[in-house]
Formats: structure tokens, C-alpha cells, sequence
């Protein structure tokens, strides 16, 4: 009688464990129900990987996903890309996920200054928030893992709206972390230009005195040329190649780290050969929003205020109200602005990858202010 009695209560207990379990488990597909609705009447995207080989994506009423935001459901942002890295790619700067964060990873000596005094009255303007990050001497690409880790969670950390700028190489967040990916924005120049800026400034810094007063890269320099005109230096290159002679100068091993700043922090990205060349164009029609030329401002922040209207709504005003004290107060000391012609064919000559990718970004601005 005991035995049947404990036999009867061991069944009554199974009984009621599987109904709990059954409840739990049809209130938890109601919950994932009513909340994949939720997402979906805001726009949000769910792809759901309930199958390892099958993607299933619920689309928005629009139908279109580019432009909405993505929730990844049950698999990795890495999974997720090998997944579809045997299928053609039509991703684009127009058609990735939709961020509120935007990272300006800004090219040195191409009207930052400018640009940044321009973010400062536009973050107040739209109450967006900006972290400019400096630190003195600090590499412009990420060279370990602890690097990438503090960039990620920078990002992660940064507000939104949240506009990010750092003199940084290209980086990808989709492959190399689980923050999503910024919209990326930058300002280049003629590459000729950026090379006889950077030669000076390193010289003298900006025409502002005080900045200049305390202008500390003579570290950078080669001993004895800080006084030394480019066209001087070259000449003297030029000399010692013809009598086969060694010479250690500034201006004998042209560079620019262009390139890299949108192929990526890859060792191979600073090489700018064809192969940088190619990943840094792919790079810029796939991840910015925007890339403008500071010989072109005014067509830029038309650009810029297309593209990014919550950011950069009204720069163009402000630019026309305050730009010619900006290019003023950021304007390298002791620079001649009309080098001669053989220093510039000698760059040129030196720099033909970076002046193919800045003849790309002209005419992928006008393209796309002509779409506007």
C-alpha cells in the first residue's frame, strides 16, 4: 500500500514537472513571438539561424533591409560571415546596418583641424556627443590585441549620437569584434600637397605662435635639416643618386600612410602597393558614408550634410562664416604654397598609388552628390 502510494505521487510529480516545462516553454516562445513583432514594427531586422545552412530574414514592411538595424540571433557576427564569404557581397557605405555612431578616423595634415572646430559648434548645434581621442605618440594603426580591445570598448562606450575621431588606420568591427559597426567618415587631399604640409609641420607646427613656441618633433627629423626647404632636400637626393652616393634625408624615402588609413592596420596595408591600393577603394565604396577633399570644402560638407544630416546638418554655413579664420589659425608655419613644379613631378612620381585613390575619392563625390 506505501510502495503504491509512493509510486502514485512519483507519477503525479512527473506530471506536474512536465506541464511546468511545457507552460515554460510555451510562454518562452510567446515572449521571442511578441518580441520579434516588437522589433519588427520599428524597422529592426531579426535573421534568425535556426538552421545552420538556412537564413531566414524577416524583412521590414518596406522590404528593404539595407538600411535597417540587424539583431543576430543564436550565432556570432564571425560565424555570420564566413557563413555568406562565398557569396558575393553587395554591401555598401548606403546599405549597412544602421548606426547612430560615426567614426572619423582622420588622415593627418588634410584640414582636421578645420573639420574637427566645425564638429565642436555642430555637436552642440545637435546635441550629439564627441570624443576626440589623443594621446601624443601614440601609433596610427592597432598593433595588438590590447590595442584592439580599447578601441572596441571605446565604441562600445561612446553615447549615442556619438561621433568618434582618432588619427587610426581602418577597422573593421564587423570581423574583428562584437561591436557593430560605425559609419565611417574622412577628409583627404591632394596627396602632393599632404606631403609638403607634413614636411613642414613637423619642421614648425602650426603659424600660430604659441603653438609653434613649443613645438617638440625635432625628434622626427634627420639632425641638422630642420632649416631645410624641401626643394633643397630633394636636390640634394637627386645629386646623391647620380653619384651613386648615400644620403640620409627626410625627403629621400617619399611616404604616406593615405593608403592604410582606409585599407586596415594590416602590416600589408602600409606596403601601398596595388593590393593596399584596391582593399582601401573597396574599404571606402563598402564602409563611409562620406569622403570629402579639402580642395573641395564646400562640395565636402554638401557631401557630409547629405549624408550624415544629424551631424552635419548646417556645416556648410558654418564653414562659410568661420572658414577663412579656420584655415588661418591651421595653417603649417614656414610652408611655401607654390612649391615649384620639378619638387611636385618628383612627388608625384613617388606618390602615384595615393594620387589614383585621391582621383577615386574626387569622383566618387561627385557621383554621389550628383544622386543627392
Amino acid at each position: 500500500m506505501i510502495m503504491w502510494r509512493l509510486g502514485r505521487t512519483k507519477v503525479y510529480f512527473m506530471v506536474v514537472m512536465v506541464m511546468c516545462l511545457g507552460y515554460t516553454f510555451f510562454e518562452l516562445d510567446k515572449m521571442e513571438s511578441e518580441m520579434k513583432a516588437e522589433l519588427k514594427s520599428r524597422g529592426i531586422t531579426i535573421i534568425d539561424y535556426k538552421e545552420p545552412d538556412k537564413v531566414q530574414i524577416l524583412e521590414s514592411n518596406s522590404g528593404e533591409i539595407p538600411q535597417e538595424k540587424k539583431v543576430f540571433d543564436n550565432q556570432s557576427i564571425s560565424e555570420v560571415q564566413n557563413m555568406h564569404a562565398t557569396t558575393p557581397s553587395k554591401l555598401s557605405a548606403e546599405n549597412i546596418p544602421e548606426s547612430n555612431k560615426v567614426f572619423y578616423n582622420r588622415v593627418p595634415k588634410c584640414g582636421s583641424t578645420t573639420t574637427l572646430n566645425l564638429i565642436t559648434k555642430l555637436s552642440a548645434l545637435h546635441n550629439f556627443t564627441v570624443i576626440n581621442h589623443i594621446k601624443p605618440k601614440e601609433l596610427h594603426y592597432l598593433h595588438n590585441k590590447t590595442k584592439v580591445t580599447e578601441l572596441t570598448q571605446e565604441m562600445y562606450d561612446l553615447p549615442e549620437p556619438g561621433l568618434y575621431i582618432r588619427h587610426l588606420h581602418f577597422f573593421n568591427f564587423d570581423e574583428e569584434s562584437d561591436v557593430g559597426m560605425p559609419k565611417y567618415i574622412n577628409i583627404i587631399r591632394d596627396p602632393i600637397e599632404q606631403f609638403i604640409s607634413n614636411y613642414y609641420y613637423i619642421r614648425n607646427g602650426f603659424v600660430n605662435e604659441n603653438r609653434v613656441k613649443g613645438w617638440e618633433l625635432d625628434h622626427l627629423l634627420t639632425p641638422g635639416t630642420k632649416n631645410e626647404s624641401l626643394k633643397t632636400c630633394i636636390k640634394l637626393v637627386k645629386l646623391a643618386e647620380l653619384d651613386n652616393t648615400a644620403i640620409l634625408r627626410d625627403c629621400k624615402k617619399v611616404y604616406s600612410d593615405m593608403i592604410p588609413f582606409f585599407c586596415g592596420s594590416h602590416q600589408w596595408c602600409r606596403k601601398r602597393d596595388a593590393a593596399a591600393l584596391e582593399q582601401a577603394k573597396s574599404n571606402i565604396e563598402k564602409y563611409y558614408s562620406a569622403v570629402g577633399v579639402l580642395e573641395d570644402m564646400e562640395s565636402s560638407l554638401k557631401l557630409f550634410e547629405k549624408a550624415l544630416p544629424g551631424f552635419f546638418g548646417g556645416a556648410l554655413e558654418f564653414y562659410e562664416e568661420d572658414g577663412e579664420h579656420l584655415r588661418k589659425i591651421s595653417k603649417t608655419a614656414s610652408k611655401d604654397d607654390d612649391e615649384e613644379t620639378e619638387v611636385k613631378e618628383y612627388l608625384r612620381e613617388k606618390l602615384g598609388n595615393e594620387v589614383e585613390l585621391y582621383n577615386f575619392v574626387v569622383k566618387r563625390m561627385k557621383t554621389k552628390l550628383g544622386n543627392l
